[in-house]
């Protein structure tokens, strides 16, 4: 004799309230409820009270002798739908609810526990079709997991089944298959969906990194540089330019938009698909640790992104972003001219010699550069943006960003709108260069950066531009001409005022960060 149970995850009783030939009660409501209430092991249910049936043309066809005629009401009976935590035994069944076995039906397939819920109304288009009488959703009792009511969880279902595939699935399944191939992040799984994401970290993380493996590249990848003395606010610089290029609406939060690339060993921990990286207090020679060698970093930085898969926890990640902002102490001109020329290699115990074509590799990946001052910044552009050289288009008047946060908050919309004023000139540098990427426009015959409104009441620069910028750097150099280790910066901003009769201290605050920035070159170009 076989011992193999019969078992389902899904099951449903039918059966008629009395014996149809003895008229004896068979089951009841009460009992229904006490059988459901009794075992955990059922996860969720419906049960309904057909009443109204009537017996239809296919129905007199299926029987073998009948005194019934179409339109007769049918015996009152019940269907119970059940849905357990693991396959359950048609005979433990049976018993708990004195019903014989053949009262049950094994229901198979993904999405039988909806189909079998949804059919206890004979409202779906199928069973109208038939002719069926249509029951209130009101005379249905249920029980869901994450849904209130019989309506909640047929919209639900119905929403599942064309977006997954399947009608009835756990919120785990959902959250995976969303991240796996819906895009969802995984900050937006921390923030709406704590627990689960706790309790399956490790899978959530994984499937999100073979979804980032395979995710579309970007049109395009713009990387700048950001150069400036400690304390400029080179950082505050870098966060406000990638809000201002990403969500110019403020409408978004911060690690939606940008993320910090890591230490050596775990540079893309925290990457999760934002398009903007970050790449703080980067020296030339920083990228070479944390990416290995010239060619990955010429990949990485490259204005045509390539597939790069980038190791992480649980899982290995695609860099999607179309921004890349670097921002370091190292003058602009050394940290290009590091990138391509001489370097230690990753592990600090071998001297590379660059070619002689890579400077203009890496200067062609950073097409805008920019020199952060205490009260206005320099823009550095590669024109015409496949050949040439660096220089400086044009100074602009702006508050230190640190000042703004100070005075205004740096949540605030104040903050955001100074931001966005005094980046505009980046802003529409940034878009011409989009434009050249895109084949949709030329750096030729743009408009000059002149025309950009100057953001300070004081002054324009023209006048420094026009009168005192190679006036000053002939001062400098005559300086160490007679004096090789001068670095004393007062000493040099007084003897030039002295010598040319300046007395305006916005022009001397201007000649003082050039200053400055010569001897920071100096500074490296001697290390």
């Amino acid at each position: 004799m076989s011992t193999n149970k019969i078992t389902s995850r899904t099951w449903e009783l039918v059966t008629d309230v009395k014996h149809p030939e003895t008229g004896e009660e068979l089951i009841n409501k009460e009992k229904i409820d006490t059988v459901l209430k009794s075992h955990a092991s059922i996860k969720e249910f419906a049960y309904i009270l057909h009443d109204k049936d009537t017996y239809t043309d296919e129905d007199i066809k299926k029987m073998k002798s009948s005194t019934h005629s179409v339109g007769d009401i049918k015996p009152a009976h019940f269907h119970v739908v059940m849905r357990f935590a693991r396959a359950q035994e048609l005979d433990s069944l049976s018993e708990w609810f004195g019903i014989d076995k053949n009262f049950f039906e094994k229901k198979k397939g993904r999405n039988s526990f909806f189909d079998s819920v949804l059919y206890l109304t004979h409202q779906s288009d199928k069973e109208q079709s038939k002719g069926k009488f249509v029951y209130s959703e009101d005379e249905v009792f249920c029980h869901f997991e994450e849904y209130s009511s019989f309506r909640e969880f047929v919209e639900a279902c119905e929403i599942n089944k064309e977006k997954y595939g399947k009608a009835n699935i756990c919120i785990k399944d959902k959250l995976r298959l969303d991240v796996l191939y819906n895009g969802m992040s995984i900050r937006q799984v921390k923030k709406n969906y704590p627990m689960e994401y706790n309790d399956d970290m490790e899978g959530l993380q994984k499937r999100r990194g073979d979804y980032l493996k395979d995710a579309p590249l970007p049109p395009y990848r713009i990387s700048f540089y950001i150069s400036g003395s400690g304390g400029a606010g080179k950082g505050l610089f870098s966060e406000a330019l990638a809000r201002a290029l990403i969500d110019p609406d403020g409408e978004m939060c911060d690690d939606e938009i940008f993320c910090y690339v890591g230490s050596d060993s775990v540079c893309f921990e925290n990457y999760d698909g934002q398009p903007v990286l970050i790449w703080d207090d980067c020296r030339h020679n920083e990228l070479f640790k944390k990416l290995g060698d010239r060619g990955t970093i010429f990949n990485v930085f490259d204005t045509k992104p390539k597939r790069i898969s980038q190791k992480k926890k649980y899982s290995q990640t695609n860099l999607i972003n179309p921004i890349n902002i670097v921002n370091s102490v190292e003058p602009i001109n050394g940290f290009l001219d590091g990138l391509a020329g001489q370097y230690y290699d990753k592990s600090e115990s071998r001297y590379v010699e660059a070619e002689n074509d890579q400077k203009a590799q890496s200067y062609r990946r950073f097409p805008i550069c920019i020199n952060v001052h205490p009260t206005y910044y320099d823009i550095h552009v590669y024109e015409p943006f496949f050949g040439g050289e660096y220089s400086v288009i044009y100074k602009y008047k702006y508050a230190p960003f640190v000042d703004m946060v100070r005075t205004y908050g740096s949540d605030s919309k104040e903050y955001k709108d100074c931001c966005l004023k005094a980046l505009k000139p980046v802003i529409e540098l940034f878009e011409q260069a989009v434009a050249i990427l895109n084949k949709k426009d030329s750096l030729k015959g743009t408009d000059n950066p002149e025309k950009y409104i100057n953001l300070g009441t004081f002054e324009p620069f023209e006048e420094f531009l026009k009168v005192h910028c190679a006036r000053l750097r002939s001062y400098f150099n005559d300086v160490l001409n007679d004096n090789p280790s001068e670095r004393d910066v007062e000493k040099i901003v007084s003897g030039y005022c002295d010598i040319y009769g300046v007395t305006d201290k916005a022009t001397i605050d201007i000649i003082r960060c050039e200053v400055e920035d010569c001897i920071r070159d100096i500074k490296y170009n001697t290390m």
